[in-house]
C-alpha cells in the first residue's frame, strides 16, 4: 500500500496575518471546515504565537509589515496571499521564500490545494537542508577519518584499503556513520579497536570464502 502524500489538516493551527475583509473571512471559514483552527490577526502582532503549524500572510501590504516579521516562522510552511502582479510586492513576496500561493480573491475550492503544496514544498525543503548538513558533515569529518584508518594501518600493519574496510565493518556493525566511529576511535583507541579488529577478521573470512 502507497502511503498518501495529501496530509490530514485535522488538529492544526494556523496563523493568518491578513486584514480583516471578505477575503480572511474566506479563508478562516474553510480552515474550519478542514479541521483547522486559525488566529486572524492584523496587523502583524509585536509578539508572535509559536504554537502554530502553518502560516498565511498577505503579501500586497508594504514589506515591512509583512515578510521581515514573517521570516522567523522560516520553519513553518507560508502561505502569500496576494492579488498583484506589481513586481515590487512580488520580490518582497518571494524574498520571504513562500511554500505556496493563494490567490485575491480568494475562493474556498483553491485552499486545500494551497495547503497541500505548502506542505509538500516545506517537507522536501527541510529534507534537502537535512541533506546538505549531513553532507557538510561527512566534509568536516574526511580529515578524522583519515587519521582513524592511519592509526589502524599502524596498529595492524595493513594497507590503507584492508583499513578503511575494517573501520567500515566496526562502524556497521556498531550502528555508528563511518565518521562518527573514526571520531570515537580517534578519540579512545584502546577502547574501540577491538571493534576494529573484528571488523577484519571478518572482512579477511569473508575474502577466504570468496577465494575459494
Amino acid at each position: 500500500m502507497i502511503a498518501s502524500r495529501i496530509p490530514n489538516f485535522r488538529g492544526h493551527r494556523a496563523l493568518v496575518l491578513h486584514p480583516n475583509d471578505a477575503n480572511r473571512e474566506v479563508l478562516v471559514a474553510q480552515l474550519a471546515r478542514l479541521g483547522i483552527e486559525s488566529d486572524a490577526t492584523w496587523p502583524i502582532p509585536d509578539i508572535m504565537p509559536d504554537n502554530v503549524d502553518v502560516i498565511f500572510f498577505d503579501a500586497d501590504r508594504r514589506a515591512t509589515s509583512s515578510t521581515e516579521e514573517v521570516r522567523a516562522f522560516g520553519s513553518r510552511p507560508l502561505i502569500a496571499i496576494t492579488g498583484t502582479e506589481a513586481p515590487g510586492r512580488l520580490e518582497a513576496m518571494l524574498a520571504v521564500n513562500p511554500s505556496a500561493m493563494l490567490n485575491k480573491p480568494i475562493r474556498r475550492e483553491g485552499i486545500f490545494k494551497a495547503l497541500v503544496f505548502a506542505y509538500h514544498s516545506q517537507k522536501r525543503q527541510r529534507e534537502l537542508e537535512e541533506r546538505v548538513a549531513f553532507q557538510h558533515e561527512q566534509i568536516r569529518a574526511r580529515p578524522l577519518l583519515t587519521k582513524a584508518i592511519l592509526l589502524v594501518m599502524r596498529r595492524f600493519g595493513i594497507d590503507d584499503d584492508e583499513a578503511f574496510a575494517a573501520v567500515r565493518s566496526a562502524s556497521m556493525s556498531a550502528n555508528l556513520v563511518i565518521e562518527a566511529f573514526a571520531f570515537s576511535l580517534i578519540s579512545d583507541p584502546d577502547g574501540y579497536m577491538k571493534a576494529v579488529e573484528q571488523g577484519l577478521a571478518r572482512n579477511r573470512a569473508r575474502n577466504r570464502k570468496t577465494a575459494v
